[in-house]
């Protein structure tokens, strides 16, 4: 079952787990979205996030480094942050971060 995120629609700690971004091509997260998905996740819920990133830790049009993703993640509100690598491709890998809120 699929339940596509909208701001205000979902209560607060209403989930314990969240995934985005698995969908090609994965997208770049705002602090909006991830904001959003820190409040509807319960304490100690946890999202899996698929997003490009940048290898060499160069910003580029598109995607960002996986330290700027991390940081995003940190301000959005969440705490532990474990990255996977899954696959490397053109200067970029993508992650899949376990987050606990």
């Amino acid at each position: 079952m699929f339940i596509f995120l909208s701001p205000a629609k979902h209560d607060s700690s209403c989930f314990d787990v969240a995934v985005s971004g698995l969908v090609p091509p994965p997208p770049v997260h705002s602090s909006e979205i991830l904001a959003e998905l820190a409040r509807i996740l319960r304490p100690g819920g946890k999202l899996i996030l698929q997003e490009k990133t940048s290898v060499d830790g160069t910003v580029t049009a598109g995607f960002r480094s996986t330290a700027q993703l991390i940081s995003t993640l940190k301000l959005s509100g969440f705490v532990s942050i474990s990255e996977v690598i899954f696959n490397r491709r053109n200067y970029s890998l993508f992650c899949y971060l376990l987050l606990y809120y």
